[in-house]
């Protein structure tokens, strides 16, 4: 049995082999229930930084340091993850160019600040579809190479808009394409509420339930 949830899949990737099952596409997604229930909240007015797990670049800081004037008068939430390499580093550059920032600390779930925001600066990982799930526009920076890839897709479904690819030196990677980015979010509501909706689309419903009812009609 083969279980693909990412939402460019469906059964039609595979070749038919006999005693082989495949479950594809967005509706088995994994994702977890009160995200979708964030979609609903209104009055949500954050820009949630969060650069994943790990954000091996420091590119929190790269973040706060690029952007962070374009973001006087917004309410931000900066996530930290538990395994980040220079989480110090990270706070001296959010208090110095984000000083109205919350910083939260390895958070077990995005979810408390999904539900308080409308824009979020992603990693390329899960977190991009958690999000969109939960009514957020995203836009998404490659932490990693292999998240290239993945970025890539879901831009081409028309949900999150890419930011950047990985650096092994954050100060080598240009910042005016992503200003160009955040600006056009910040500003254009239309656009910006156009990708949310795209994003919603991807994943319309939690996966848990349905993925068990096919699973049980497949199991002995």
């Amino acid at each position: 049995m083969i279980i693909n949830a990412q939402p460019w899949t469906d059964e039609q990737d595979y070749l038919d082999r006999t005693g082989r099952w495949i479950l594809a596409g967005g509706r088995y997604n994994a994702i977890h229930p009160d995200y979708f229930a964030a979609a609903e909240k209104t009055d949500r007015q954050a820009v949630l930084i969060t650069m994943g797990g790990e954000d091996p670049a420091n590119d929190t800081a790269w973040i706060a340091r690029t952007v962070g004037d374009m973001l006087t008068g917004y309410r931000v939430l900066v996530v930290i993850g538990p395994a980040h390499p220079d989480r110090a580093g990270a706070i001296t550059a959010i208090r110095q160019y984000l000083p109205q920032a919350e910083i939260i600390h390895a958070p077990p779930s995005l979810i408390p600040a999904a539900e308080r925001s409308f824009l979020a600066l992603s990693a390329g990982g899960t977190s991009c579809c958690e999000l969109q799930a939960a009514g957020v526009a995203v836009a998404a920076l490659a932490v990693e190479e292999h998240q290239i890839t993945f970025i890539k897709a879901l831009e081409h479904l028309g949900g999150i808009v890419p930011l950047a690819g990985p650096a092994p030196v954050c100060s080598s990677r240009p910042a005016e394409p992503v200003r160009t980015i955040l600006r056009r979010l910040l500003s254009d509501a239309a656009w910006r509420n156009e990708r949310i909706t795209l994003g919603k689309t991807l994943f319309p419903a939690p996966g848990g339930r349905y993925l068990a009812r096919s699973l049980m009609e497949i199991l002995p």
